[in-house]
């Protein structure tokens, strides 16, 4: 599995900063220009501003910016991390090819995120979302199982019952590929926010269940959604109803798992087959 340390390009860049020197153009050429295809897939993908935003962006970065980040490589590098993740990935499904993992340095970038470079599909890591390399191992696993999905049902929407599957599956995944880290990492929820959920299940699955072909589950759990159960939900909840969906879906399913097979399956068949995710 190709693991590409990009963030090396930025690391030299950071070097050039001076003041009064110019920023856009050490940027091209230590770190855009070589990496050129990754950096703007990840940028039109994932950010969605344009040129002039991301050349305003680098011109007023500074060193002290990124002063924790330097630390933590300086510290233990990840590419040792994610190959180790890659190689229980490996363990765990059978695959029939895999993954390019992009380790870069962005601007308001995901901490992982799958997307496409040219024809194919690839993970990205922008390593300024982390302050600890702790949930690194979860995120690579995490996004695998995304990878698997979108190579697979190329075709699948963007509705809440996509991206609820979507995410339930990648949490399961994690969870059997590192079965010994606790649920509230897998999810990457606060354990405040998991016992609020598990408390308050089954009111949230009753309004969930209505709005699964709406376009955007931020609708849902977000600052202006219409669901509530005595207080505003997690912004994460459709990602653990999701799992629990996935979870009572698999408990009760002769499907073999982990498989790449079962991280394909269609979402009515993951969100309908349960109690919980029932229309």
């Amino acid at each position: 599995m190709p693991i590409r340390p990009l963030y090396r390009g930025f690391l030299r860049f950071l070097e050039t900063v001076r003041p009064g020197s110019d920023a856009w153009g050490a940027y091209q050429r230590h770190y855009l220009e070589p990496n050129r295809a990754v950096l703007d897939a990840a940028w039109n993908q994932c950010v969605g501003l344009d040129e002039d935003s991301r050349r305003a962006r680098v011109r007023r970065v500074r060193p002290e910016h990124y002063a924790h980040l330097r630390e933590l490589l300086g510290g233990e590098h990840p590419v040792p991390i994610v190959r180790e993740a890659l190689d229980r990935c490996r363990e765990a499904l059978t695959m029939e090819t895999e993954p390019t993992v992009d380790l870069l340095v962005g601007f308001f970038s995901p901490d992982g995120f799958v997307f496409r470079v040219g024809a194919e599909w690839e993970i990205g890591i922008g390593l300024e979302r982390y302050r600890s390399w702790h949930l690194l191992p979860i995120v690579i696993v995490h996004e695998v199982a995304h990878w698997v999905r979108r190579r697979r049902r190329p075709e699948a929407g963007a509705t809440v019952a996509e991206r609820m599957a979507a995410e339930g599956l990648s949490v399961a995944f994690s969870q059997a590929v590192y079965p010994e880290r606790p649920l509230a990492e897998h999810l990457r929820l606060s354990r405040q926010s998991l016992e609020w959920l598990e408390a308050h299940e089954a009111s949230l699955w009753r309004l969930v269940r209505r709005r699964l072909e709406a376009a955007e589950p931020a609708l849902l759990f977000g600052p202006t959604a219409d669901v509530r159960s005595g207080r505003e939900a997690p912004p994460r909840s459709w990602v653990y109803l999701g799992y629990r969906a996935v979870s009572a879906f698999l408990v009760a399913s002769d499907e073999r798992w982990p498989s790449e097979a079962a991280l394909a399956l269609p979402a009515p068949a993951l969100l309908e087959a349960s109690d919980l995710g029932g229309t």
